[in-house]
């Protein structure tokens, strides 16, 4: 059973205006259990009382419903969005495996750049990893998941969760 599965990408001109986005960069250090990377957030968790952090978010959640309806997927909600860049550290990493949330979710993600940075998803009974090329984008369920390190350029990310 595949636990990741790869959508058509529509490139509408707002996926033009989206990968054309001056995102504003969030310096995230690295911890122990993460590597330091970026982070532009759009629409935050439910928990968060003003959840639409960007103005930009509305042509975004557009371009979103866009992806979906073009995949034949229904979606009742978006949880959260966020864009990620990780700058390779010249020695490949492994991001420690999460879930995104404590509750039942997809997610997608969605390869701004082609720098690589395998996403890698676990199951009870299987491991299974997406070599990602740009303008990719993968769903998969609320599972167990992480990256790896891009090789020799910035990997950017849009990630999205849904139900």
């Amino acid at each position: 059973m595949e636990v990741i599965t790869k959508l058509k990408n529509p490139k509408t001109n707002l996926y033009r205006e989206i990968k054309d986005y001056e995102f504003k960069w969030e310096y995230k250090p690295s911890s122990q259990t993460n590597p330091e990377f970026y982070s532009h957030e759009f629409l935050s968790r439910p928990e968060v009382e003003n959840r639409i952090v960007d103005p930009y978010y509305p042509s975004l959640e557009k371009f979103l419903y866009e992806v979906f309806e073009y995949n034949n997927i229904k979606v009742s909600n978006i949880f959260r969005v966020n864009a990620n860049k990780v700058y390779p550290s010249g020695v490949l990493k492994t991001t420690p495996p999460h879930i995104d949330h404590e509750f039942p979710h997809k997610n997608m993600i969605i390869y701004l750049s082609d720098s690589g940075g395998e996403t890698i998803c676990f199951t009870d009974d299987s491991m299974e990893l997406h070599n990602p090329e740009e303008d990719d984008i993968i769903i998969f369920d609320g599972v167990l998941h992480c990256h790896n390190t891009p090789k020799e350029r910035p990997r950017i990310v849009l990630v999205t969760t849904y139900e």
